[in-house]
């Protein structure tokens, strides 16, 4: 009877821990593997004009089938300084269907819809879409398993009606990079979240961690600043695709 019950105590820590696990995000990973699940894209891009809402596919290349949750939630944004707040209500946001079993070998394809659209008209607003991968288990009762699920947490980004191209040259005439008090201020006075995929002063780089900070549109974000950093500013950014931008040299105020 003792071992019973003990048995149970195991089992029931091993089911409490797993969901700790699946709870936690994982910001930043694709999931883009050729023998794994493989995603469309590393970012979303959802404009105003897609009435119908707009598809994302999930490939499953692994010979186990997987249970599949999909959401649209907030942007954390206590991960960075300077996000504005139009994310601070409820999600405008609804992922079809919410919860699928995805075969082995298989495809799945999700359909993101606007449920109503509070949303800034003359700026990019920014989402996460949340996928939760959680392994099939074989039946065994006998003993206590632990089950780990994969979450990837991409960017998902509204664009209203009238938003200029996309033009990284024009933003680099835009852009301003001001050395202050021992950091970088960059201002972005464009509608689009901005995000480096390279970033230096001089013969000094910013660290790769602090690159994930992104530069609120119509706002300013500040980046740790070597010392004795001087001279042009080197950077290229992360388009709305996922792709680098060409780069691009500016001149340091300050």
């Amino acid at each position: 009877m003792l071992r019973i019950f003990c048995l149970r105590q195991y089992r029931l820590m091993i089911l409490l821990f797993s969901m700790f696990i699946i709870s936690s995000p994982s910001y930043g990973s694709t999931g883009n593997n050729p023998d794994g699940i493989k995603l469309q894209s590393t970012r979303v891009i959802y404009p105003v004009e897609s009435h119908n809402g707009i598809t994302f596919t999930v490939t499953n290349n692994t010979a186990k089938p997987f249970l599949l949750q999909s959401r649209v939630i907030p942007w954390q944004a206590d991960e960075q300084d300077n996000v504005s707040g139009n994310q601070s209500g409820g999600v405008p946001f609804i992922v079809l269907p919410p919860l699928q079993r995805l075969e082995a070998s298989d495809a799945l394809t999700l359909r993101i819809r606007l449920t109503r659209n509070t949303l800034p008209k003359d700026r990019e607003s920014v989402f996460i879409l949340s996928l939760k991968t959680i392994p099939g288990q074989e039946k065994n009762t006998d003993s206590a398993s632990l089950t780990l699920a994969m979450q990837n947490n991409l960017k998902l980004f509204y664009r209203p009606e009238g938003m200029p191209e996309y033009d990284v040259s024009e933003f680099a005439r835009e852009i301003r990079f001001i050395s202050q008090s021992g950091e970088l201020k960059v201002i972005n006075p464009t509608p689009y979240y901005l995000t480096f995929r390279s970033l230096s002063v001089g013969k000094y780089p910013v660290e790769k961690n602090a690159l994930s900070k992104m530069i609120p549109p119509f706002g300013e974000q500040r980046y740790p600043l070597s010392a004795g950093a001087r001279g042009q500013v080197t950077w290229s950014l992360i388009d709305g695709e996922g792709r680098n931008t060409p780069e691009q040299v500016s001149v340091l105020s300050g």
